[in-house]
């Protein structure tokens, strides 16, 4: 029997943090990798679909439908909905509780806090896909009134890779995090002793990854746009160093050290073509109009050489796109004040902003909610939404009259054909379904990139079926489509230019992962092969147990383990 500290780095990619190493900037991870067995891990296709993190828990292969799809669309309203996290998914629990272990998981995406063991979810998770929670109840709000919340816990939506003082922002709030995250940590295992696995989720990795890879990706548009926000980015990465520096150094003697990340990060190829650019090409396609206006002048823009276009620096993305709808919203009058958003990105200014409504702000004065009351089975139910959180909101109300459409999303691209005996408005007759994805398609594939005359789309697939009216293929799209490149204009032969508009994220997730793992009987040095990541919940099974029952899916990985695994490695 064994411990195992498993520190999950989200969307922390392998190749930054090797090449922090090199430059000297992550002296706490150096040590760690110098005695660690080293593991490349792969998680294509699953890193595409958001699933990563519930696949991760379960132990179990993902199956795109059903409570593993990220989105569910409602064919009698058109609308589509975030699935919640769940804690059977698939009728497998996640694997901690499988093989019996004594666990404390803090901030495990797409994990709840139901079950046997101390579980922490929402404090400072990017996308916890559950609500604020903790077990036992009351843990959660105790903690964050001895160590505080995490300042950038959804308040790092309101930041654009455009506005230096946000972004300084930001980055002060991830660094706090850390910092925070990791005393937790320390508080958790020193708290509740008898534990056998400790497994904990930073996400200061994912969030400063999104807005700020243009320090990373040196063929991105906006790579010369700010040369200071590589400092930003370093500086958060040091901050997650010296906080697994801090737990490991209260580590145990005898617990294994597992830092792991289940994907990274490279340049988001997605985020304009699939939520902006192609849902106004199928708009305009089908109504002969527009919802986004034409950018006043194409001509000059090429000539110039197709510069990004720069939002003001006080508005974030959304709002200025919304400023280019024909119809634009109306916004709430606390975001058209000045005088209110300068105060709430000032520290007096929450504080006061804070006592007048009662409730904890974080960075951008944005409410944390406090941590739920509810019972756990309730929770694990609960959807939230999709449309509108995403600029693809503002073509939802066309869904049910056109051919097809786009489906929300947070990088490629989904198409469904509205199908007559599927949808509730279908439009499409069955006998035409096959026709008219080949037709989308070729849509698709006739779209070019603006700046160099190449072909947007990557790959386009039309996703089999031998009946598309089959009430039990749950499927979320007919066509998938990925992206060759970041891009904020298309070109295309029946409508011309859509756009230029502002980039939104500047990165996306990758399929590259890794696990380092250092402890008792543990070889340093790289692991040959690159390995599943559904490879890794069954090391840390045997790990800690060499008879405990195992995930469903994947092999434990040999090289890890203390001893000669035969005979309990499947």
């Amino acid at each position: 029997m064994g411990r195992v500290i498993g520190l999950g780095l989200d969307s922390g990619s392998i190749g930054l943090i090797e090449e922090l190493i090199a430059a000297g900037g992550l002296p706490h991870l150096a040590a760690l990798r110098s005695r660690s067995a080293r593991v490349a891990l792969d998680s294509d296709p699953t890193f595409r679909h958001a699933v990563l993190w519930p696949q991760f828990s379960a132990g179990a292969e993902a199956r795109f439908g059903g409570e593993w799809r990220r989105f569910q669309f409602d064919r009698s309203t058109y609308d589509v909905s975030q699935t919640g996290a769940r804690h059977v998914i698939e009728g497998n629990e996640p694997f901690w509780e499988r093989s019996g272990m004594r666990t404390i998981t803090m901030d495990i995406p797409g994990t709840t806090v139901s079950g046997p063991g101390v579980h922490v979810t929402g404090w400072g998770a990017h996308a916890p896909l559950y609500p604020r929670a903790s077990q036992p109840q009351g843990l959660l709000t105790e903690l964050e009134d001895r160590f505080g919340v995490h300042p950038a816990y959804e308040n790092e939506y309101e930041v654009g890779w455009h506005d230096p003082r946000r972004l300084d922002r930001l980055t002060n709030a991830l660094v706090i995090g850390a910092q925070r995250g990791a005393e937790i940590a320390v508080e958790l295992m020193r708290r509740f002793p008898d534990w056998e696995l400790f497994l904990s989720v930073m996400s200061e990795s994912h969030s400063v990854s999104e807005i700020m890879w243009q320090a990373v990706a040196s063929d991105h548009p906006l790579a010369d746009f700010d040369a200071s926000v590589r400092t930003r980015l370093e500086r958060v990465f040091g901050a997650m160093d010296a906080a697994i520096g801090r737990i490991v150094d209260q580590a145990p003697s005898d617990a294994t050290i597992a830092v792991f990340s289940l994907d990274g990060m490279r340049a988001s190829n997605g985020d304009l073509p699939s939520i902006v650019l192609l849902p106004e090409l199928m708009h305009r396609m089908h109504f002969g109009s527009p919802i986004l206006n034409d950018f006043d002048d194409i001509d000059g823009w090429r000539s110039a050489g197709c510069p990004p276009l720069v939002p003001p620096r006080s508005r974030p993305w959304r709002l200025a796109m919304d400023a280019r709808l024909v119809d634009p919203p109306t916004h709430p009058l606390t975001l058209r004040l000045p005088g209110y958003q300068s105060a709430r990105l000032t520290t007096p200014g929450r504080r006061l902003l804070e006592l007048i409504k009662g409730k904890r702000l974080g960075a951008f004065g944005i409410e944390i909610p406090p941590e739920s009351t509810d019972d756990p089975a309730i929770l694990e139910g609960q959807l939230g939404p999709a449309d509108s959180i995403l600029f693809i909101d503002n073509y939802r109300p066309y869904r049910h009259q056109m051919r097809a459409f786009v489906l929300p999303t947070f990088g490629d691209a989904y198409i469904r054909i509205n199908l007559i005996g599927r949808e509730a408005n279908g439009v499409v007759p069955v006998e035409e379904f096959d026709a008219e994805c080949r037709a989308v398609a070729s849509m698709v594939r006739a779209c070019r990139d603006v700046r160099t005359g190449e072909p947007l789309a990557e790959s386009i697939e039309i996703l089999p079926t031998d009946d598309p009216l089959d009430p039990s293929d749950d499927r979320y799209c007919d066509i998938f489509v990925t992206w060759s490149r970041p891009v904020d204009a298309i070109e295309h032969p029946a409508v011309g230019v859509i756009g230029p508009f502002p980039f939104n994220r500047t990165a996306a997730h990758d399929a590259r992962g890794f696990a380092w793992v250092a402890g008792d009987g543990v070889k340093p040095g790289p692991v040959p092969s690159v390995h599943s990541v559904l490879d890794l919940p069954p090391t840390i099974v045997r790990l800690v147990d060499p008879n405990a029952p195992l995930p469903p899916a994947g092999t434990p990985i040999v090289q890890l383990l203390r001893s000669d695994p035969a005979g309990v490695a499947s």
